[in-house]
């Protein structure tokens, strides 16, 4: 095999082919990749053997007993940071101001509405899911939705106001 010195060309014809690409792209001084490509050109694939890989030491995660989820599930349920509490972790500091001149201010908008459904149209209060399979995503009604919406863009829904208070 003529080894490829700079700008010349390979002579690919003279090529051991029982080599392996990363041996013979070291010879030739080229990309393993042209290598590949110059194999399938001189319909040599497959003679070359594999270079074994490194050998990692494989570990195995440790398999959580079964019931570990549905002990995580009821933690988390009655979790002050993730439940349907005030000081849930992605409750925000409200104003609502109601159609009659009522002001409230709270954290957790989903929480107020599901504590005062009175306030509200009772088919404005009806919870939904959101989201796919198995629960995930969250729950919704249109007073939440229609609040939530009348803040971020400034305007009113059905005569209620609403703000996100900094701070």
């Amino acid at each position: 095999m003529i080894a490829h010195q700079k700008n010349r060309r390979a002579d690919w014809e003279s090529v051991d082919w029982t080599k392996h690409n990363d041996e013979i792209a070291q010879l030739l001084s080229r990309h393993p990749d042209s290598v590949a490509k110059m194999r399938t050109k001189f319909g040599a694939q497959g003679m070359a053997k594999r270079k074994p890989r490194r050998k990692y030491k494989v570990t195995r995660k440790a398999v959580p007993p079964p019931h570990t989820q549905e002990l995580a599930t009821a933690a988390a349920k009655i979790s002050p940071k993730s439940g349907r509490y005030e000081t849930n972790v992605n409750a925000k500091r409200w104003l609502i101001i109601s159609p009659s001149g009522q002001r409230f201010e709270f954290s957790n908008l989903q929480h107020f509405v599901r504590n005062h459904p009175e306030l509200f149209a009772k088919a404005d209060t009806v919870w939904k899911r959101q989201g796919g399979k198995r629960g995930t995503g969250g729950e919704y009604c249109n007073a939440s939705n229609g609040l939530a919406q009348a803040a971020r863009l400034n305007i009113g829904w059905k005569g209620w106001q609403a703000k996100i208070i900094k701070g």
